[in-house]
């Protein structure tokens, strides 16, 4: 029983000491460590560094693009409260004409911005905050394990490689030797569990990193789409409410088609 869990410390030292050399040589290249790379794995792990970055960077936009919308929406609100107060202290009858009209487009666009314009950037950012917490998250799960697993694996066949020389040192049957044989076959069967392990999560890597571009190039254009859409008919009923805008004629912006790519 001690000597069970003195072989467990070990592995678990042995384990921390691998994981230690592989950071510090990424960093600094100190060490050599062995490292099993899997080629298929690390352009996974890169493509999802890519999306990842890229799907924060979408929210971080979005959510200016709402705090700078709601900013217009209250000031538009507060503006038109002035006017109405304005409106009702002047004498010149033009000058309460215009100023009511002002009140009254500000009021309706604020209106437009809320109900119109803003719920679809929400879905649109709600959309981006799931993808980036929950699917990408659990994806960074998956090469978390697959992390571990693979220096579990390496630390165990380092060892297999050490016991074999121990046993090459020892007198050809001897008790010593026996011994470290019969420690050989356990560690090799632990490293069989471990490799097995590996290609499950060598798969599943692979497979929800490929998922998830596939989800982005989806359902991220429908988004964009919606965006688009709300933008056109809110640019346009704005022109109705302010018209005596110099601009006559309808936005007409680029379709998005290029998300999907």
């Amino acid at each position: 029983m001690v000597e069970s869990h003195r072989s467990s410390f070990g592995f678990r030292l042995a384990v921390f000491n691998q994981a230690f050399k592989e950071q510090v040589n990424a960093q600094f290249g100190f060490f050599q460590p062995v490292k099993t790379v899997d080629p298929k794995v690390e352009e996974a792990v890169g493509q999802l560094s890519k999306l990842k970055r890229y799907i924060k960077q979408s929210e971080e936009s979005v959510r200016k693009m709402i705090s700078g919308m709601r900013q217009t929406m209250d000031a538009q609100k507060q503006f038109a409260v002035v006017s109405k107060d304005a409106k009702i202290k002047r004498d010149d009858t033009n000058l309460k004409k215009r100023l009511s009209l002002v009140s009254d487009a500000l009021s309706s666009n604020s209106k437009d911005i809320e109900c119109l314009y803003l719920p679809a950037m929400e879905n649109f950012h709600d959309w981006l905050n799931t993808f980036l917490d929950k699917a990408i998250g659990d994806a960074e799960d998956s090469v978390n394990n697959y992390n571990n697993i693979r220096t579990e694996m390496d630390t165990i066949n380092q060892i297999i490689s050490q016991t074999k020389e121990r046993i090459a040192e020892e007198i050809a049957g001897s008790q010593e030797q026996r011994r470290l044989s019969l420690l050989l076959k356990e560690h090799e069967q632990t490293y069989k569990i471990k490799k097995a392990k590996y290609d499950m999560l060598v798969e599943q890597v692979i497979q929800k990193v490929e998922l998830l571009e596939t989800k982005r190039k989806a359902d991220m254009p429908n988004y964009i789409q919606s965006m688009y859409d709300s933008m056109r008919v809110f640019y346009n009923q704005s022109l109705k409410h302010f018209s005596e805008s110099s601009s006559t004629t309808e936005l007409t912006i680029p379709t998005p088609s290029t998300v999907s790519q």
